[in-house]
């Protein structure tokens, strides 16, 4: 059988153990001290566990955000901080710009592009408003080689905005024939007449004002106006602009449709920033309108001749160069929620601003006629006046 107590050695006892008071108390303490620190322990190795999952998502996002940026990535999806769309980059470029547009300013030889000059009387004032106003209106759909001489005999027909407030609205559609878009000349003539008969003949000095009181004249035109004639730090943001800053802050987003309203706002509050601390508005203004129309054009861009490239996005990008911005988008609420899916995976600068599938042209049919009467000399047409509004 063996030694009885070698067996019962290796049996579990049943048997109760009965501990003293001072005994049950010591272990229960040595229970919650043991417990306590594995607790500890278990805790410290969590925090350190999310510590390091976090380090390495943060580094993760960081490389997939610059990855899909750059076109390193098949993923298609551009997620990123808010923070790359940031101005501040350019901030310290200004002084470059307005150099390099000193030495281009003349050589297109727009007649209405002069330097502001704060020594203009009242009425010297409104004369160099009246004539940016004209040429911005005219601009508008327009090449500049076509305006020149289109501006030249305008001036030459209407000198002052005295002069076009008296016009008839055939004598404007006369000098206007050959632009186009009619609604443009019929919108100039009464924005003169409305500054003639009831504004003294005097411009507003504010782009505020100016767009609630002309008819005709909208954000843009009111900001180029009052920027270049009475040197108001007001955004001046037409389609080179757009272009142009929607690749230097990267944000390939619609700036056309209904899901525009947040990137363009996003551009025009840029180009407020950088307007805002420049003593030079409408030299800036124009600058960056220079730049978008000769630069950095829709095509074949000259990226190396532009004076704000060490702070373009859109070419960091290109170049496979990481922006430190977008390591900002630690916290969902800083994520960009403006900019689309790139369509491909290529990187290049010309993907901004982001295309936009044109609609088919609608199709309508209808019935013309032509009354004609003709006599042994001449022949006579009827004509009848479109409406102001619709076809």
């Amino acid at each position: 059988m063996g030694n009885p107590s070698t067996a019962l050695g290796k049996r579990k006892s049943t048997r109760p153990i009965i501990l003293s008071s001072d005994e049950e108390g010591t272990n229960k303490a040595r229970k919650n001290e043991d417990s306590n620190s594995t607790f500890k322990d278990a805790t410290l190795r969590k925090s350190h566990r999310v510590s390091s999952e976090k380090r390495f998502t943060k580094l993760a996002r960081l490389n997939s955000v610059n990855d899909v940026l750059t076109g390193r990535s098949k993923t298609s999806r551009p997620l990123h901080s808010i923070a790359l769309h940031s101005a501040a980059s350019l901030l310290l470029l200004r002084d470059h710009l307005l150099a390099w547009y000193d030495k281009v300013k003349n050589i297109r030889g727009m007649p209405w592009r002069k330097d502001y000059d704060s020594r203009l009387s009242g009425e010297a004032q409104s004369q160099r408003a009246y004539e940016v106003l004209v040429s911005e209106i005219m601009l508008q759909q327009t090449q500049i080689t076509t305006v020149i001489p289109y501006y030249n005999r305008w001036m030459d027909a209407f000198p002052t905005v005295k002069a076009l407030s008296k016009a008839t609205i055939e004598d404007v559609n006369q000098r206007w024939k050959g632009l186009g878009y009619y609604s443009r000349a019929a919108r100039l003539l009464a924005a003169a007449q409305k500054v003639v008969e009831e504004l003294d003949g005097r411009f507003p000095h504010t782009a505020a004002s100016m767009e609630k009181q002309l008819p005709g004249v909208g954000r843009y035109t009111a900001g180029a106006v009052c920027s270049i004639v009475f040197n108001e730090r007001s955004p001046a943001v037409d389609g080179n602009v757009q272009r142009l800053l929607s690749r230097l802050l990267a944000i390939h987003a619609p700036l056309k449709g209904s899901n525009a309203k947040a990137p363009l706002e996003a551009i025009w509050k840029a180009a407020y920033d950088l307007v805002a601390g420049t003593d030079r508005a409408g030299a800036f203004n124009q600058a960056l309108i220079e730049l978008g129309s000769t630069v950095c054009k829709p095509t074949n861009p000259t990226c190396g001749a532009c004076p704000l490239i060490q702070g373009c996005t859109a070419y960091q990008l290109s170049e496979g160069i990481v922006v430190e911005r977008a390591e900002k988008d630690t916290d969902i609420e800083d994520l960009c929620t403006m900019c689309e899916p790139f369509p491909d995976t290529s990187s290049v600068v010309t993907r901004y601003p982001m295309k936009i599938e044109k609609k088919k042209a609608r199709e309508e049919s209808c019935a013309v006629s032509v009354i004609k009467y003709r006599t042994n000399q001449d022949r006579w047409f009827l004509l009848i006046r479109r409406p102001e509004k619709g076809l």
